[in-house]
């Protein structure tokens, strides 16, 4: 799972995005809801507000949600992100600032226990 401490950086540095993860994806039900109506006829409803809280998913799930999450964060500030990782399981993120001149600023490759640590690890260090 997800270092606490990482997290916590995350909603000092960057609320928006804090919250966009702990409210957790948006919840698609499998089946349709209905009413039915004196006529006999059913009428479907969806709470479009209803979301999975993050701290209820999976863990795997967990970690796809802070990583996709963390991806539209990046891309909206104009940088680019990549995750890798070792033979050995290490995995890493990287993010490239595009600067105000169009030069860019590689920042170091930040280790993670997961892919999504590392990104996460790799935006905290680049929104300092």
């Amino acid at each position: 799972m997800i270092a606490a401490t990482l997290l916590e950086a995350l909603r000092e540095k960057d609320p928006a995005t804090w919250q966009q993860i702990v409210r957790g994806p948006p919840m698609i039900p499998y089946h349709k809801y209905y009413t039915y109506d004196i006529d006999g006829s059913a009428t479907a409803h969806k709470d479009e507000r209803a979301y999975i809280p993050f701290d209820e998913l999976l863990p795997e799930v967990a970690c796809a949600w802070l990583q996709a999450v963390l991806q539209d964060a990046i891309q909206a500030r104009g940088w680019a992100y990549q995750v890798s990782a070792s033979f050995q399981g290490t995995h890493y993120g990287k993010i490239v600032k595009k600067n105000a001149d169009e030069s860019k600023t590689f920042l170091p490759d930040v280790a993670g226990d997961s892919p999504a640590e590392a990104l996460l690890a790799a935006y905290l260090e680049a929104i300092v």
